[in-house]
């Protein structure tokens, strides 16, 4: 309760001095909602690690920096340039801040929420302070331990989503070539050697071949089936062909027997029995067209059931493929950052032994707005903004 209020307060005071603060301005991470003629409902875009929205119908548009005036015109601008006629109508709004990512020898690292309003001392505050440097060696020894877990645990995640990557790529590529890894790709992934990269990516491909053949079976099936279907239509055409053929020769007898009859030759019965024939034959001619419809029908649906899956498939690859592409960026920049607190925390066992009374906190303010936005002199009471690196250190000095 105590760290609630804390915290609350610190945020009230912080909305109190930016009342009158400058237009936000959109930062990596950032959750957009946009709405503009070219998609029929809003769309949700995260703002990537190179600043970008990624936009289906307009392709990479810049964002970080800008505020949503600005954002709504540069989409505005686009439509324009991509042949859209009329006054394009255009709305941005945020859903979610990107977080702010606390680092270095705060008790808590990691990422929170941002709040309008949040300065250093409130997320200081979110992250259970800082008393690491007055700990005692075995404790530093520990944190150290801790970031190094961490490490390596960002680091698999980079070298699951990078595998991920390289198997979608291979199954949206369609010329059932395995699944490979380009010389940057390979470099992106920290901590494993060539051996343990072809053993993973061994494994991707049994999953890739897997998919493969299960997607083959499924498209065998249909095609066996539409193949089935076009021999139906087909026998059943040579049926109606001879059943046509069979009514004309009972059309001319009927006619034969009608004049016949007009001059007394022939009988009613007979005249029946002809109309009689000929009505079962063409009833028979309705069934074999109702036959041959259901016959096209069945093929259309197993057309479009065919075709369907494999849009299907191809978009859920897709969406796998950019949900891969966010986590690898989140994970690149945690494993950044847990090798920053690696060295911070690694520094302070090094220097424990000059500490006297207790260092003195630096801050640091890293990450997409460190060298145009953000402030040069960082203290407790500077103001954070989303998508905002924090890094605590000590000087040791102090």
């Amino acid at each position: 309760m105590r760290f609630f209020m804390l915290t609350s307060a610190l945020v009230a005071i912080s909305f109190g001095a930016s009342a009158q603060a400058e237009p936000y301005r959109l930062a990596v991470g950032d959750q957009l909602s946009l709405q503009y003629d070219l998609i029929e409902s809003p769309r949700t875009s995260t703002i990537d690690l190179d600043g970008n929205l990624r936009l289906p119908e307009l392709g990479s548009i810049p964002a970080q920096g800008w505020t949503l005036d600005e954002m709504e015109q540069e989409i505005s601008g686009q439509m324009l340039d991509a042949g859209f006629s009329g006054i394009p109508t255009v709305s941005v709004e945020i859903i979610e801040y990107a977080p702010v990512i606390i680092a270095g020898l705060a008790e808590k690292g990691g990422a929170y929420d941002f709040v309008p309003g949040m300065t250093v001392g409130v997320a200081l505050a979110m992250a259970g302070g800082s008393d690491t440097l007055h700990r005692s060696g075995d404790g530093l020894e520990v944190a150290s331990m801790a970031a190094r877990r961490r490490s390596m645990e960002h680091a698999d995640q980079i070298a699951a989503n990078i595998l991920l990557m390289a198997r979608l790529n291979a199954f949206l590529s369609e010329d059932d070539q395995p699944a490979t890894l380009t010389n940057e790709m390979r470099d992106a992934i920290p901590n494993l050697t060539d051996a343990d990269i072809e053993q993973r990516l061994e494994g991707e491909n049994i999953i890739l071949t897997s998919k493969r053949q299960s997607d083959a079976a499924l498209m065998q099936s249909w095609d066996q089936e539409i193949a089935e279907g076009g021999k139906q239509i087909e026998l059943l055409d040579q049926r109606i062909a001879l059943k046509g053929e069979i009514i004309a020769q009972l059309t001319s007898e009927l006619d034969n027997t009608n004049a016949l009859q007009q001059k007394g030759l022939s009988t009613n019965s007979r005249a029946l029995e002809a109309w009689r024939r000929l009505a079962e034959e063409r009833e028979d001619l309705l069934a074999l067209e109702n036959a041959k419809l259901t016959a096209r029908r069945a093929i259309g649906m197993a057309e479009r059931t065919r075709l369907n899956h494999l849009s299907e498939q191809r978009q859920t690859a897709l969406v796998q493929l950019q949900n891969a592409k966010s986590r690898l960026a989140s994970a690149q920049q945690n494993y950044l950052l847990s090798l920053n607190e690696i060295a911070l925390l690694t520094g302070g066992l090094d220097s424990l032994s000059g500490v006297t009374g207790g260092a003195s906190l630096v801050f640091e303010i890293r990450g997409p707005r460190a060298e145009s936005f953000a402030p040069q002199v960082v203290t407790i009471n500077t103001e954070l903004m989303p998508g905002d690196i924090l890094v605590v250190s000590a000087d040791l000095a102090g």
